[in-house]
Formats: structure tokens, C-alpha cells, sequence
């Protein structure tokens, strides 16, 4: 079309040449005319050379700005993606671990509650058996008192009325720390209740020394029990001190699993963001790129 245009520019010279008058030759105002119409063509030919230059050279730069961002989003991308995958696995893990600690403590509380729980009983046995070891030990204290003054000048304790208070005082305990001669005297006791009105006379220092030998026989039971008590006492402080100290330590465990996942939740929810602003920045320069290409 350009070439077209020149042409006819050309030849209206020629008609315009062949209009003027005689003061030059005609050859010389068309040689003239073409002069000026090849140096005119020529700028006109230099502009739009130029310009085309310049149209290829923003083609060319912006392809290249866009294709370098485009692989800059890629990559950026890509990055976001994997600290939202990595944040979200370790936002799981944390999940796992603080059910797991609150089971932990669940089970920790239940055992606590339930060694609790013996020990009361525990503690309730012994205070019974320490009640009933106490009563048989006063009775039979009062018991060898009464037969020490009841002894006769011959050496013999006749058993009249006073047999029901011994016969209690052994009987109790003959049932905490049964022995066999504590057995014989008690048999013989209910024996001589058995007879009506009668009194079977014993030799005093025979009771007396029977009656004492039960009473060392529930010293030597207190002691255990006192003993047995202590001990389980001792072991219950130690576990409860050691499920205690579990249970504060998985608390602890706990709250640091649960700050760790706050964190995590946290960085999931920048990683998101960004990954959404990322990922729509990115379509832009593709789409942008692709009507550059269209246009160059």
C-alpha cells in the first residue's frame, strides 16, 4: 500500500512538472521533485522504521519481564505450597499428640483416683484393727490386774464372777492373736461356767503368765500392723508423688503441644494468603503474556 501511495505521488510530480512554466527545464524540476520526494520517503521510511523498532524492542523486553515473573511465580508458588503442606502435616502431628497427652492424663487421673481411693480403705482397716488390738490390750491389762489381787495366799485364783471379764479379755484376743495357751485357759474358763455355783481354782501365776504372753503376742501385732502401715503409707506417697509429677509433666507437654499447634495454624493461614495472592498474580502474567504474544 505504502509503495502503492509513492508511486502515485511520483507521477502527480510529473503531471505537477509538466504545469509549470518555462523558467527551468523540465528535467531539472523533475529531477528536482524526485530529490525531494525520495529524501521525504526516505524520513517518512526512517520514522517508521523506528517506530517498529521500538514496538519489537517493548515486545521483546516485556516478554521477557513477564516470562521472568511468570517463573518467579512458579517457583514462589510452589514454595508457598510446600510450607502450607508442611505446616498443615505438623499441625496434624501436633493434633496426635495432644490427644494423646490428654489421654495420657485421663488414664493418670483415673489410677490417682482410684489409688486414692485403697489408701482410704487401707487407712480405714488399719484404724479398725488398731481400735480392736487397743480393747483387747486394755482388757487384758484390766484382766491381769483383777487376777494379781483375787490371787489367794496359797498361790491359787479361784474363778467365781470375775470369769466373765476374763473369759471376754481372752476370747478378744485369742480372735486378733490366737495362741495355744490362751486356746487351753479359754477352754478352761468355759468350762467352769458350765457348772453352776462352782469355782475352779488356778494356779495365779499360770494365768497370769498365759494372760501376759497374749498380751506381748498383740504388742508384737500392733507392731506390725503399725509397721504394715507405714510401709503402705510410704508407698502410696511415692506413687502418688510419681503419677502427680506425670501428670504435670504431660500438662506441660500439653500446653506446649498447643502452642505449637496455634503456630502452625497460624502460618497455614499467612501461607494461604500469600499462596492465593501468588497464584492470582501469576495467572495475570500468564494471561498477559499470552495476549503479548498474540499482539507482537
Amino acid at each position: 500500500r505504502r509503495m502503492r501511495c509513492r508511486t502515485a505521488a511520483v507521477l502527480a510530480a510529473v503531471l505537477a512538472i509538466a504545469a509549470h512554466g518555462a523558467a527551468t527545464s523540465p528535467l531539472e524540476k523533475v529531477t528536482a521533485l524526485l530529490t525531494e520526494l525520495r529524501a521525504k520517503v526516505s524520513s517518512e521510511g526512517g520514522q517508521e522504521a523506528a517506530t517498529y523498532e521500538r514496538f519489537a524492542c517493548f515486545c521483546r523486553d516485556a516478554s521477557a519481564a513477564k516470562t521472568s515473573a511468570i517463573a518467579t511465580g512458579e517457583t514462589s508458588k510452589s514454595d508457598l505450597q510446600a510450607r502450607l503442606n508442611g505446616a498443615g502435616a505438623r499441625r496434624d502431628h501436633e493434633d496426635a499428640s495432644i490427644k494423646q497427652k490428654e489421654q495420657a492424663v485421663l488414664t493418670l487421673e483415673g489410677e490417682i483416683a482410684k489409688l486414692r481411693g485403697d489408701r482410704h480403705a487401707d487407712a480405714l482397716k488399719y484404724a479398725k484393727s488398731e481400735v480392736d488390738l487397743t480393747r483387747a490390750s486394755q482388757g487384758l491389762e484390766a484382766a491381769i490386774r483383777m487376777l494379781k489381787s483375787a490371787e489367794t495366799a496359797t498361790g491359787l485364783l479361784e474363778v467365781g464372777r470375775a470369769g466373765e471379764s476374763l473369759r471376754q479379755a481372752i476370747s478378744m484376743a485369742e480372735a486378733l492373736a490366737p495362741t495355744d495357751a490362751g486356746r487351753r485357759l479359754s477352754t478352761a474358763l468355759l468350762r467352769s461356767d458350765q457348772v453352776p455355783g462352782s469355782v475352779y481354782a488356778f494356779h495365779a501365776d499360770d494365768v497370769v503368765s498365759t494372760l501376759e504372753a497374749l498380751r506381748a503376742e498383740l504388742f508384737r501385732k500392733r507392731v506390725d500392723l503399725d509397721s504394715q502401715e507405714d510401709s503402705a503409707r510410704r508407698t502410696f506417697e511415692a506413687l502418688l508423688q510419681d503419677k502427680e509429677s506425670a501428670v504435670a509433666g504431660h500438662e506441660a507437654a500439653l500446653e506446649s503441644h498447643r502452642q505449637n499447634r496455634a503456630a502452625e495454624t497460624r502460618a497455614i493461614a499467612l501461607a494461604s494468603q500469600d499462596l492465593t495472592v501468588t497464584s492470582a498474580q501469576l495467572l495475570d502474567d500468564q494471561r498477559y503474556l499470552t495476549e503479548l504474544s498474540t499482539e507482537c
